[in-house]
């Protein structure tokens, strides 16, 4: 006889689903147990739904990070592309730095290069001046000499009166050149004088002043002093100065 029966559910194999009803007893009685097996359509689909919705998730979350690559490979070139124009620009400006510092020293030495030949060229000529105006009087004694001599010469031949004509002229002249020469070396020594005399000047004037401002400076602190000392009611507090000695 049937004690009791159970009713299980099986999940399904190979996209079907089955039932089995088992009865269980103590082996008494055989009993013969038939099951049906029907497609589960409605879940099929529910399952076939979720599958592709999973699937098109996946291919959105595929595709959200394939972009997401994409914009940072781009932002990268980017970056790059910016980096080589900054590094690109600073190596132009160096360069063009570089190219005005030294076309700047080449002007730089050209001028100095003229300063010093101008600066040779007027210590050439001062020099030459200087030897010149040393010279003068040596070559106007050696011309008053050669006439001189000349006369001698003349004189001997019987033109005594020539001669001595020359003679003069030529001692005139060289007197003159000597004079010239001397008054012109007189001239600088008393020009360099006056200069050295003017800055003497200056300098007295300006140790006078200095002085001066001093002295009234030191002569307004002492009245001041000596009102306050000589004041029968003055009164001060604090640091009180000392009487002058």
């Amino acid at each position: 006889m049937l004690r009791r029966c159970k009713l299980f559910e099986l999940v399904s194999v190979g996209g079907l689903a089955r039932r089995l009803l088992r009865v269980v007893n103590e082996g008494e009685v055989d009993i013969k147990v038939s099951a049906s097996i029907y497609p589960k359509t409605h879940e099929h689909q529910q399952q076939q739904q979720q599958q592709q919705q999973k699937q098109q998730l996946l291919q959105q979350q595929q595709q959200q990070l394939q972009d997401l690559q994409q914009q940072q490979q781009q932002q990268q070139q980017q970056l790059q592309q910016q980096q080589q124009q900054q590094q690109q620009q600073q190596q132009d400006q160096l360069l063009q730095q570089q190219q005005q510092q030294q076309q700047k020293k080449r002007h730089r030495y050209k001028i100095l290069k003229e300063i010093n030949q101008q600066n040779k060229k007027i210590k050439e000529t001062e020099e030459g001046d200087r030897q010149t105006e040393e010279e003068a009087p040596a070559a106007a004694a050696a011309a008053a000499a050669a006439a001189a001599a000349a006369a001698a010469d003349r004189r001997e031949k019987g033109e005594e009166t020539e001669a001595m004509q020359q003679l003069n002229t030529a001692a005139a002249a060289a007197a003159a050149a000597a004079a010239a020469a001397a008054a012109e070396i007189e001239t600088e020594t008393q020009f360099e004088g006056d200069r050295d005399r003017k800055k003497e000047t200056e300098t007295i004037k300006e140790e006078t002043n200095y002085l001066n401002k001093n002295i009234n400076i030191n002569k307004n602190i002492n009245i001041k002093t000596n009102k306050i000392y000589n004041s029968p009611f003055s009164f001060t507090t604090g640091d009180v100065p000392q009487p002058p000695s």
